[in-house]
């Protein structure tokens, strides 16, 4: 095992090395002088001058990035420059909201889409597979924005069962209030998944239920509820850690308008104001906290595999 992680990790590091390259450059090749917008539109030249040379935008871009590299290394990301805070700081705040919401999507979308792909499968060809991949194809293709202010209005101004936004309520708090808080922009943000989940679970299901060991186990007399459970899911669930694994890291950096429709202080939304503001250190800052994550988690499937099956070893 610490071999397998050592390589990983040794693997990851040219990864993050091209991640920092490519939005380094793609944030300074972008139209727009980020001293002019923190001034304002009022600004003289020489304020721009004297903040760009305090920031250090007046030297040549590959100094720029040698020299937030070598902070980037030492743990360091540099300080904002629209909130004035460590860019570390700012985003482990903002990604622990993310991580938060991504698990809580990932949760939700695997209980239903799991669920759903194995009832169509065992009922193929019936008006109730039908049913779920209708259903399915409905939810990947309602785009998130919108089913989130539906799901606003019938559930929180309506029914008045959810807040409409935020993350905590003030002067509460506490784990049921931020589950209270959470179940709709997770139900949105995890609906195309479950909707994917439900159609990929049932066509592997399909296809290891009619492999020989599973006849072979029908014939034995073997209940047909254990066959599907014990035996056909079991095999199907290597491949839906594989998806749900990748999901989960598209969903740490890409919750960016589910968290805008639900007022949701994620990561997502900080990289928008961000890139907005052309707050190049925090922009930077949080694409490589997202990329690092994205590693993490693939590492994580990886290991995930010797549990659910035994003849995957890593050494």
């Amino acid at each position: 095992m610490g071999p397998f992680l050592l390589r990983r990790a040794l693997l990851s590091l040219p990864t993050l090395l091209l991640v920092s390259v490519a939005v380094f450059s793609m944030l300074h090749a972008s139209p727009g002088d980020p001293a002019e917008l923190l001034l304002g539109p009022f600004a003289s030249q020489e304020q721009i001058a004297r903040i760009s040379s305090e920031l250090g935008l007046d030297q040549p871009v590959v100094i720029q990035f040698a020299r937030w590299f070598s902070h980037v290394v030492q743990g360091d990301l540099g300080r904002s420059y629209s909130l004035r805070l460590p860019v570390l700081q700012e985003v482990t705040r903002k990604y622990r909201a993310t991580l938060m919401l991504a698990t809580a999507a990932v949760v939700m979308s695997s209980l239903i889409g799991i669920s759903a792909g194995v009832i169509a499968a065992v009922f193929r060809g019936t008006f109730l597979d039908s049913l779920v991949m209708v259903l399915a194809l409905v939810g990947l293709s309602v785009p998130v924005f919108w089913l989130g202010m539906i799901l606003i209005v019938v559930f929180s101004v309506r029914a008045q069962l959810f807040p409409v936004g935020g993350m905590v309520t003030p002067g509460a708090g506490g784990p049921l209030d931020y589950l209270h808080h959470l179940v709709l922009p997770a139900l949105a943000l995890g609906t195309a998944n479950a909707g994917y989940l439900a159609r990929f679970v049932r066509s592997s299901l399909i296809e290891v239920l009619g492999e020989d060991y599973v006849r072979t186990a029908v014939a034995k007399g073997i209940a047909r509820r254990a066959v599907v459970l014990k035996h056909a899911l079991r095999n199907v669930m290597v491949r839906v850690v594989t998806v749900q694994g990748i999901q989960f890291g598209y969903l740490l950096g890409g919750a960016v308008l589910t968290e805008t429709v639900f007022s949701w202080p994620g990561i997502g939304s900080l990289m928008l104001q961000a890139i907005l503001s052309r707050d190049f250190p925090l922009v930077q800052g949080a694409v490589l906290i997202v990329a690092v994550s994205f590693i993490v988690v693939n590492v994580l499937v990886d290991l995930a595999y010797s549990l659910i099956d035994p003849r995957v070893r890593y050494g």
